[in-house]
Parts: C-alpha cells; sequence; structure tokens
C-alpha cells in the first residue's frame, strides 16, 4: 500500500525499481564504440574531392610536391571548420564557406582525425 501524500509517485517508484535492471543489462548489451559514420556518401567528401584532393591527397597526406600540411590534429569540427572558411582552398577561399566548409570539416574530422 502507498503511503505516499502523492500517490502517483508509489507507481513510478515501482516501475524505476524494476526498469532499473532492465536498462542496466540493455547498456551493458551496447558496442563499447558506436560504429564509425559512413563517409563514402558524406556530402563532405564530395566537396573535399572537388576542391582540396589536389593538394591534400585522398588520405589526407599532402600529394608529392605540393607543400601543404597532412590533416592531422586536436581541432573541433567547428575549428576546422572556421580554419577551412578562412584560409582554404588556398587564393580562392570563397569557395567553401558556410555549410560547405562545416561538411568538409565533418569529413575531414572524421577520416583523418579520428
Amino acid at each position: 500500500m502507498c503511503t505516499n501524500k502523492y500517490p502517483l509517485h508509489c507507481g513510478v517508484k515501482k516501475s524505476l525499481s524494476i526498469l532499473s535492471p532492465l536498462l542496466a543489462v540493455a547498456f551493458a548489451l551496447l558496442p563499447a564504440r558506436l560504429p564509425a559514420i559512413e563517409l563514402s556518401h558524406h556530402p563532405g567528401k564530395a566537396i573535399y574531392e572537388k576542391l582540396c584532393l589536389e593538394c591534400h591527397g585522398a588520405d589526407g597526406t599532402p600529394a608529392e610536391g605540393v607543400d601543404s600540411d597532412p590533416l592531422v590534429g586536436s581541432r573541433n569540427i567547428e575549428s576546422l571548420a572556421g580554419r577551412i572558411e578562412r584560409t582554404m582552398p588556398e587564393d580562392e577561399e570563397d569557395l567553401c564557406v558556410g555549410e560547405d566548409a562545416r561538411l568538409v570539416a565533418e569529413y575531414i574530422y572524421h577520416a583523418f582525425y579520428s
């Protein structure tokens, strides 16, 4: 019998006591890491291939004879997007701004940073 002055709380408490072990089992069965983002059809990949591939290569390392840094680091996506928007592609910075810069940053982050 519920002695709480708010009887609804008794039902919630009982439900939680039943659900807690079930939730613990469910979380234990989840993979330790979330699966990687599928990058083969990522919209940032197409932009990267069009604007960045020539200098940064397919794997984020500079193409032979190109003076550029490898795409590795610890920037977050927002910071990376800002850098892309301000500096890339070199001498044509207005080609990759706004949403395009964010999509390229997201692609680079997941393809080369992680």
